[in-house]
């Protein structure tokens, strides 16, 4: 299967309805992406970009997926491939195939057992805090510690959209995702990550209160007001991206069907569709930027307001605790925001699509692993309330 070959016969001699002749192997025309049948895109001649924009003649079989006919349904069937990698009167995408992290067996191996297992333990730490915050009576009327226990809710939503998925294309190699799946995937994940940005905005507000204005903080957050927080938060962060979303679902992919990330996200699922694009790209990217910066501008100003407020002789006494308490807040939003800009700041080239990769893997695996220690570890009212919890078991 290499690229410039002759064929005996023309590609145009076979129609989507002919069988190829037996002595010879069908000709395609146009982009391979992978997508023939027994090559591994890792090891194509050309790396996928290069293939795209470069259309030349490959060999081989039509392959099920991104309007390839699925051998299994049309036997002995062949068809033309257009530059596009459209089959001619072929049928819509059904499946994309996900790349994953393009390592070895024994890589694969190692990454299954480490994701495997960090999967279980940020699980089990989650959950100990929302046990915690249900059970205990002083956490569960502190509005800090109620949007902690959502917070955490959040965090295993999260992890579980990602890993469990990952996980299973580690162990099976494929990586195949279903059309409707991998639409799901992105929506479920763009939507905790805009809970998460709201969460995050909530408890900096918590704080600015807490600090900033400690005589009022019992009646600004009372329960029904952080209640209504808790809300908002996951009510606009689960419809921010309902419009986005079912506008990218109804435009024409017209291959190749291949996702260079290990999830489905926006932008390798809007490089495969067949232009015009619409106006579709251009909602999602606006909303997404308005919402991650109205997010950090509060943020900053909410944190800036309480650590120019801790400055002043006033709070001399209680500064030092004070900090304490806000430190872990500042360290989750640092490398939250902080690995979110890196994608920002990271020129367009070879190295955006690892640098994607590698923020997505952090956002949505590691940092769920690491919050619950970052933001407990050293909390004392956390501390007293597991000890009166194993008292009372």
């Amino acid at each position: 299967m290499t690229e410039g070959e002759d064929s005996s016969s023309s590609p145009s001699e076979w129609s989507e309805a002919e069988e190829a002749p037996p002595d010879k192997t069908p000709t395609w025309e146009g982009t391979a992406g992978g997508n023939i049948k027994g090559v591994d895109p890792h090891n194509l001649k050309y790396k996928f970009g290069d293939i795209k924009s470069n259309p030349g003649t490959f060999r081989g079989r039509i392959l099920s997926g991104d309007r390839f006919v699925n051998p299994g349904t049309v036997p002995g069937k062949w068809g033309r491939v257009m530059e596009l990698g459209q089959l001619v009167n072929g049928t819509p995408v059904t499946e994309f195939i996900l790349l994953g992290f393009g390592v070895g067996q024994q890589e694969r191996f190692l990454l299954l057992a480490f994701f495997a297992i960090l999967y279980m333990v940020t699980l089990a730490e989650n959950l100990t805090i929302i046990t915690l915050v249900v059970l205990d009576t002083h956490l569960s009327r502190h509005p800090m510690y109620i949007l902690l226990g959502n917070f955490s809710w959040l965090e295993i939503c999260l992890v579980s959209t990602t890993v469990p998925r990952m996980i299973f294309d580690l162990a099976s190699p494929q990586g195949i995702i279903s059309f409707r799946d991998c639409f799901l995937q992105f929506y479920l994940l763009f939507s905790l990550g805009t809970s998460e940005d709201l969460f995050l905005s909530a408890m900096a507000l918590d704080r600015y209160v807490a600090i900033c204005h400690p005589l009022r903080y019992p009646q600004i957050m009372s329960q029904d007001f952080c209640y209504a927080l808790v809300v908002a938060c996951w009510g606009l962060g689960f419809t921010a991206y309902v419009v986005p979303v079912t506008m990218m679902s109804r435009l024409s992919f017209c291959g190749p069907n291949i996702i260079d990330h290990f999830l489905c996200d926006a932008e390798p699922i809007l490089s495969l569709v067949c232009p015009p694009l619409g106006v579709a790209p251009l909602v999602c990217q606006v909303l997404a930027n308005a919402l991650i910066l109205s997010n950090v501008l509060f943020v900053v100003l909410s944190y800036g307001t309480v650590i120019l407020t801790l400055m002043k002789p006033a709070f001399e006494g209680s500064r030092k605790k004070a900090f304490s308490t806000i430190s872990f807040h500042l360290i989750v939003v640092t490398f939250y925001y902080g690995s979110v800009a890196a994608i920002y700041i990271c020129p367009d080239g070879e190295n955006q699509a690892e640098v994607t990769k590698a923020v997505t893997l952090f956002c949505t695996s590691i940092a769920p692993f690491f919050n619950p220690m970052i933001y407990c570890l050293r909390n004392d009212q956390v501390k007293e309330a597991l000890g009166r919890l194993r008292r009372n078991v």
